[in-house]
């Protein structure tokens, strides 16, 4: 009986193992399964601050559901800074897992356009806009756009109270940029209507 008592004075921690692991394993799998796939998000991360994201959030998912086919399970828009030491880790993570980022002047770092992100679509370039563009083997290419110059006249502008300048970028991973790229599926192409909407003068 001393014997058995010491062993489970001792040993308590397998039984409960036992019984947990199975069920962290569940929800683990139950989470998986939950979690959008890369067609069925769209997130947007800006670097800097004075953003309302909720209110972007909000308004940007309602324009979606209506100007495009595509399924969406998850709209988000993030706000964050990076300090300079993890700038280049971070940033390269972000654009893994947002589909639209945007940099405002104090966020900014050189070659940051052919350093995380790729050539832009003409289709985005558009004849209004201003380009961000970089220098590349004495070539001038453009790699996003020029979302906010202080004023408000678009979109962007009516959820950002700063005066900074603001630079929009495409995710070389986004999978919503139908038919730009060879990773997006047919109609998905909410990265798009987002970047139009984002540019859209008022």
């Amino acid at each position: 009986m001393k014997k058995q008592t010491a062993h489970l004075q001792y040993d308590w921690w397998k039984y409960v193992a036992v019984l947990l692991i199975p069920l962290v394993l569940w929800c683990s799998v139950f989470s998986i399964l939950k979690k959008p796939k890369a067609n069925e998000r769209l997130h947007i991360l800006f670097l800097g601050s004075g953003l309302n994201c909720q209110a972007m959030e909000q308004d940007l998912a309602v324009y979606l559901q209506k100007n495009t086919s595509q399924e969406l399970k998850s709209v988000q828009v993030t706000m964050a800074e990076y300090s300079e030491e993890n700038y280049a880790n971070q940033l390269m993570a972000a654009a893994y897992s947002y589909d639209i980022i945007i940099i405002s002047e104090k966020q900014m770092q050189d070659t940051v356009g052919q350093d995380y992100f790729f050539v832009l679509p003409e289709t985005l370039q558009g004849t209004e806009i201003t380009l961000y563009e970089e220098t590349v083997n004495d070539e001038n290419l453009p790699f996003g756009a020029v979302v906010c110059d202080g004023l408000r006249g678009n979109t962007f502008g009516k959820y950002y109270s700063g005066t900074e300048k603001c630079y929009i970028f495409i995710s070389p991973q986004t999978e919503h940029l139908y038919p730009l790229n060879a990773k997006s599926g047919a109609g998905d192409n909410a990265a798009v209507i987002a970047w139009q909407w984002l540019m859209e003068k008022l």
